[in-house]
């Protein structure tokens, strides 16, 4: 009789274990939890923070952009690749891309490559955004909104010459 009530015990702190185990564990109200910090190499493959000057910036009523940090592999907006993060307001469509390119200065120059890393698609309402801008062409860098045919405002921002003072045609 001992030996099976033994063996009771022994099953059930084993089936109370492996419940235990893919329940989420509780936190004490008064423990505090530090999130880890940011991998290495977020960090060292964009060792630079780029002190950024706003440029020009257009948005239809109640839409806006606002860049909150760009790090970069250069020290400027002019070379390299640049991580851009900030937050968006949306409310003057359902939806659109938000994205970031580079105007070219010399219309010569054309586009610059695009990858799929410089767009997100975002609907109305409120949010973050991290953006990677491949600097390939010599002009005023950007984060703009953009519908099915155009786009529709946007933020102008950059270092040195390569900051658009005044948005087009004003």
């Amino acid at each position: 009789m001992l030996k099976r009530l033994f063996v009771a015990s022994a099953a059930l702190v084993l089936v109370a274990s492996v419940y235990a185990s893919d329940r989420p564990a509780t936190q004490p109200a008064a423990q505090q939890v530090t999130p880890p910090a940011a991998p290495a190499a977020a960090t060292n493959d964009f060792p630079f923070v780029i002190a950024f000057e706003q440029g020009a910036t257009q948005f239809e009523l109640g839409d806006g952009i606002t860049v909150t940090e760009v790090r970069g592999t250069s020290k400027d907006m002019q070379s390299g690749i640049c991580r851009i993060s900030g937050t968006y307001t949306l409310t003057s469509h359902p939806q659109a891309t938000l994205a970031t390119s580079v105007t070219a200065r010399h219309s010569s120059e054309g586009r610059g490559p695009w990858n799929a890393a410089q767009q997100i698609k975002i609907t109305k309402g409120h949010g973050t955004f991290t953006l990677y801008l491949p600097v390939s062409v010599d002009g005023w860098p950007h984060v703009s909104f953009y519908g099915p045919s155009s786009d529709f405002g946007g933020s102008y921002i950059g270092t040195g010459d390569a900051v658009l003072r005044r948005w087009w045609g004003s």
